[in-house]
This record gives C-alpha cells, structure tokens and sequence, in this order.
C-alpha cells in the first residue's frame, strides 16, 4: 500500500488523509489527531501547526506494508523536514539533498518537524554534521525519550507540544550556533561569560591554580555558582579539570623529552612523585616510567 499525501502542506496533507485513505480526524487539545480505522490499522497521528511551523507525532500500524510518499519534492514550501525515529535517530531529506520524501508507514513511531528554511543558517552539508551530532547530546536523548513516552490516546498528551517546541529551538540553536551547552546550563549570559573566564584563568595556570574562593573573586561568581556553574557548562568539575590539564602536559613531558621524572612530575604542580605516579595511571592506564620506557628516543 502506498499512502501519497502533501508533507510540506499541513492542512492539505490531513484533507487529503481524510479523503483518499478514510482516517478520523478531531481536534486534540491545540492539535488535530487523525486515527487509522480499524480496516487500516491501529494508532494515530497528532499534528500542531504553528503559522510557518509544524509537528507530526506519530504512532500508528497499518495492517500492510504501507510505504508514505510525498506528492511533493523536497524543499519545496521553503521547508526544511526532520524525522526522528523510534531509534531516536534524526534524519533530514533535505540535508541529504533527496528528491522526494519517502518511507516506510507501516509501524511508524516517530516524529517530525517542519522548520522554515530561514530560520536554517547553515548550507545542507553542514546542516547533516550539525544534526549527527545533535542528537547525541545526552541531554537531548533525554528529552527524546520524555517525547516518545508522552502516550497520544490519553491526557499527557498536552505535554507533547511544549516537549516538541523545546526540541525544537534547541535544534535551531544549535544549528546555527552550535552552543548546545550553554543552551542546556541554565545559566544567564553573564555567568556563561564568566565561567568562559574561570576556564582561561585555569588554562593559564593549572600548575598553581587560583584557590576557589579566589578564582570566585576574580570572575564575580560565588563559590556554589563557580563550581556547579563550570560542571554544568564545561561538563567536568574544576578539580577533575586541572588534574586533565596536569596530566595532559606531564605525558607530553614524558613522551617528547628527557626531563626527569621528577622535574616532570614538579613541573606540572606536584611534589609528591607517588601521588602523581598514581593520579597519571588512572588516567592513562600506564605509569609514568612505562610510558617513558616505550619511547626509546627520548630515555
């Protein structure tokens, strides 16, 4: 079976399911639900229309193969399409530049989003990097699932839209300016800014890193704001960080020149050769003379 509808035309594509195929269709909540009948199959699609804007959260199951094409070429209507499958996989005809909208309907659990191309900053190559990385995000698989548990034939449903708009500015954030991190940190501009400051400061010094409280001082943050304000944005605590950076400058020590051990170890902001021996093996997996010993040109 083949169903043929126009996707990128919202309120044709629901006549034209209510006419050509025989679906149900009422108005839910801010939404329209179309409703497979029972000689179809089972399951509903629910679609939001927001003047330039619209959503389709569907879940349905034709009791035959059943292949969706669209009556239309992709693009077209200044539209730029988005499909997130049951696999919580982000697909995009047009930044794969196909011709046609096309796919399998039969066991559809999914939804779609249809953005005006001038919101979209990006040329389509780019847009394809942008949205594999995207929904990757562990922030935005959790919202995925948030989406996809919100069942459509009972009242949670009127959660669905807000969960569909929040995906969505967050795709066109990150889109166009690919600071997904800073969107999802709840943190003011200002802070953000400051935190940026905190990580320089540290960069700059990581072998004799500013206390806390004065590092707080230095960017105007307080002390709780400072520390969970840099896990949530950088995703690492400020001490899980200058260790990074300690232990990232001590293998490049180790590996390229014949510094001692020692000096190494003192160079990067430590006097206790055994502790550092012990925090460089947690994190490379090998000690610091083994690594040394498996570079012969620099023993």
């Amino acid at each position: 079976m083949i169903i043929e509808a126009p996707y990128t035309y919202p309120k044709r594509y629901i006549e034209e399911l209510v006419a050509k195929y025989g679906m149900k269709y009422e108005k839910k909540w801010s939404g329209t639900q179309l409703s497979l009948l029972a000689n179809l199959g089972t399951g509903q699609s629910l679609i939001f229309l927001y003047n330039d804007f619209c959503f389709y959260r569907t879940k349905w199951a034709f009791h035959q193969k059943t292949l969706f094409q669209s009556t239309e070429k992709v693009g077209e209507n200044n539209l730029v399409d988005f499909r997130i499958d049951s696999n919580r996989q982000i697909f995009s005809s047009y930044a794969i530049s196909k011709s046609l909208y096309e796919w399998e309907t039969t066991n559809e659990d999914s939804f779609h989003l249809l953005v005006p191309s001038s919101f979209i900053e990006v040329d389509s190559t780019i847009l394809a990097q942008k949205i594999d990385k995207y929904y990757l995000d562990p922030r935005i698989t959790s919202l995925l699932e948030e989406i996809f548990n919100i069942p459509l034939d009972s009242q949670e449903v009127m959660l669905l839209e807000p969960k569909l708009m929040e995906f969505v500015y967050y795709l066109i954030k990150f889109i166009n300016d690919n600071n997904l991190s800073e969107l999802l940190s709840g943190l003011n501009n200002y802070e953000v800014s400051q935190l940026k400051q905190a990580k320089e400061i540290l960069d700059a010094d990581f072998t004799t890193p500013p206390t806390i409280e004065k590092l707080s001082k230095m960017i105007g943050l307080n002390t709780s704001k400072l520390k969970s304000g840099f896990r949530s944005l950088h995703k690492i605590t400020i001490r899980q960080y200058i260790i990074k950076k300690r232990m990232t400058k001590a293998k490049e020590l180790i590996t390229t020149t014949n510094h001692p051990i020692t000096y190494i170890c003192e160079l990067v902001g430590y006097t206790n050769r055994g502790h550092f021996a012990s925090l460089y093996k947690k994190f490379f997996g090998n000690l610091p003379l083994e690594d040394r010993s498996n570079n012969p040109e620099v023993s």
